[in-house]
């Protein structure tokens, strides 16, 4: 419900155009959540896997923060980098561009395996924005894979 309050709320600030243009809009909302559910669904798994054992924070603040600094990822990554660079360049560009980019932004994983799981991440999410030209639901997916995944972690060890 909160990015349909927040997509209202800026609409009202005549600014609507602005913000499709980056993929922030009420038009395929429901199938990028559901596609972005897929893709929480794939990576929430991968990430159990390949982390099994590690611990998981459990601040309730910390999570919510991550939750939401997932939109800054999305908007940048798929709201400028695919969704924006695609109209002024070929798709394959857009793509690779915001995947590579998504990719390097997480040096933390890039000895573990873990980065299978964080390039898995950048590539559904990736898909599903190009299909729906929306990134509310990469935005839920990525912030709820954030989250959840800390949340199971504690629950499991």
């Amino acid at each position: 419900m909160l990015p349909l309050i927040v997509i209202t709320y800026f609409e009202k600030w005549k600014i609507k155009d602005v913000l499709i243009q980056f993929g922030i809009k009420r038009e395929k909302v429901w199938i990028s959540i559901i596609l972005g559910i897929g893709a929480l669904i794939i990576t929430l798994l991968l990430g159990l896997i390949i982390g099994w054992g590690q611990e998981g924070n459990v601040s309730l603040y910390w999570n919510i923060v991550m939750f939401f600094d997932a939109f800054n990822e999305e908007f940048l990554f798929r709201g400028v980098l695919l969704l924006y660079l695609w109209k002024i360049t070929d798709i394959k560009v857009a793509y690779a561009t915001s995947i590579i980019a998504f990719i390097l932004a997480h040096p933390q994983h890039f000895t573990s395996l873990f980065m299978i799981s964080t390039a898995a991440q950048g590539i559904l999410l990736a898909i599903v924005t190009s299909k729906t030209k929306n990134i509310i639901g990469p935005w839920i997916s990525h912030g709820l894979n954030r989250t959840l995944i800390q949340l199971i972690r504690v629950m499991l060890f």
